[in-house]
């Protein structure tokens, strides 16, 4: 039978502690969240590395990043731009016209910008 029932939760990281009082014996249980989907193939929120790159380039590079803002609506116009001005790849070597870039989410990154 029971009388009394506490219960107190607090999170801390991804941890739960859980305190339970019954028939005045404390009970503690600690269970662990763990990344149940080890096969996450994305990078930093993005489909893949290129993506990123591409997006934090474009984010970050001020000349770059006020040309995208008023002057590209599509990620196209990026491309045409950066060959345009004798540019065929990020500093970090990843090429704008990369066939692994998510043009979708680079589009998305733009009207947001």
């Amino acid at each position: 039978m029971v009388r009394n029932l506490i219960i107190t939760i607090s999170r801390i990281s991804s941890k739960t502690t859980d305190s339970t009082c019954i028939d005045n014996t404390f009970f503690t249980l600690m269970t662990t969240t763990y990344q149940t989907n080890i096969t996450d193939q994305t990078y930093n929120g993005w489909t893949n590395y290129e993506t990123w790159n591409v997006s934090l380039w474009i984010q970050n590079d001020p000349g770059l990043y006020e040309c995208a803002k008023h002057d590209c609506r599509h990620y196209q116009d990026v491309i045409d731009l950066m060959y345009g001005c004798g540019s065929t790849e990020t500093p970090d070597g990843v090429k704008w016209d990369s066939d692994k870039i998510n043009h979708i989410e680079i589009n998305e990154m733009l009207q947001d910008l």
